[in-house]
């Protein structure tokens, strides 16, 4: 619409023009005599000007379609990567749900296969731990070959200290992969998203937050499925399948599965909240622009 309004205004102006000379003594004419020539001219500037914009609206709507088609695509493959992580994890809370004692061993050998996946930084096992009952956790943790294990919590200053008294401690007793999960293991996890899912019964994700373990990004979101006692008809909590997610991981495993990280397109994942700003969790790019930048 706004080329065809471009061409027909100088057709009209010099139409207006024509006619209006035409009213004009012979001796006004003759000045006027090359009108005709410059209405020429200007409508055909008019006609390039208006098609240039007709060819850079279509380009810019295909390329507008493009990305979003690319976009579509990316957000169904990360989608369909986190519900083959919940499934996962709703299985092996099922597992625990029906094992009144779970072992180390046969916890790695359960969740061997979830781990060759890759996805996930950790699979953990976290019970729930009465005051009482503490000692003899860490006991039996270490009897089972868990290392030094004693359930921790960090300072203020990020030191690895007892954890104060309360009735009920989340400790991650176990991890898997074992490599690179080693600094949680007795990390007490009482939050409030695990107070959230015991509420519930639903499996609930954390907000984003700086792992203690491995390397490369630090940011990791946690999914824990609340695991209730089937011996008691499932009323009683005895603790949480949690799952560790790098977004990061998740948006490279994505973009390669897409092909798409061989085009060199870069993908984010921002976080909505009540600052002025989105805030970014992971991105493939360190270079990728924040929204701000693209509006």
């Amino acid at each position: 619409i706004l080329s065809t309004l471009f061409l027909l205004i100088p057709i009209l102006v010099g139409y207006r023009a024509m006619r209006w000379r035409n009213g004009l003594p012979q001796e006004q004419r003759w000045r006027l005599r090359h009108l005709e020539a410059a209405s020429c001219l200007v409508i055909g500037v008019a006609f390039s000007v208006a098609n240039g914009l007709r060819v850079h609206i279509a380009e810019r709507a295909a390329r507008q379609d493009s990305f979003a088609t690319l976009a579509r695509a990316q957000a169904e493959g990360i989608a369909e990567s986190l519900e083959d992580l919940g499934a996962c994890l709703e299985d092996l809370g099922r597992f625990l749900e029906r094992s009144p004692r779970v072992e180390a061993a046969e916890f790695q050998a359960y969740v061997r296969l979830f781990v060759r996946n890759g996805l996930a930084q950790a699979w953990e096992w976290v019970p729930a731990v009465p005051y009482d009952a503490v000692t003899g956790v860490e006991s039996q943790a270490r009897r089972d070959g868990v290392g030094s294990f004693s359930i921790f919590q960090w300072d203020a200053r990020g030191l690895r200290v007892p954890v104060a008294r309360r009735d009920l401690y989340y400790p991650v007793l176990y991890a898997a992969p074992g490599e690179g999960n080693e600094r949680a293991l007795g990390y007490d996890l009482g939050s409030d998203p695990v107070q959230r899912a015991a509420r519930t019964r639903l499996t609930v994700a954390s907000a984003p937050v700086t792992l203690i373990q491995g390397t490369g990004d630090p940011h990791g979101v946690f999914l824990y499925r609340p695991v209730y006692d089937a011996e008691q008809h499932f009323q009683s909590l005895r603790g949480f399948a949690v799952v560790v997610l790098r977004p990061e991981t998740v948006l490279r495993r994505s973009l390669r599965l897409s092909g798409n990280d061989r085009l060199g397109i870069a993908a984010s994942i921002f976080q909505l909240g009540g600052d002025p700003q989105p805030r970014r969790v992971a991105s493939t790019s360190p270079d990728a622009p924040s929204p701000s930048d693209t509006m």
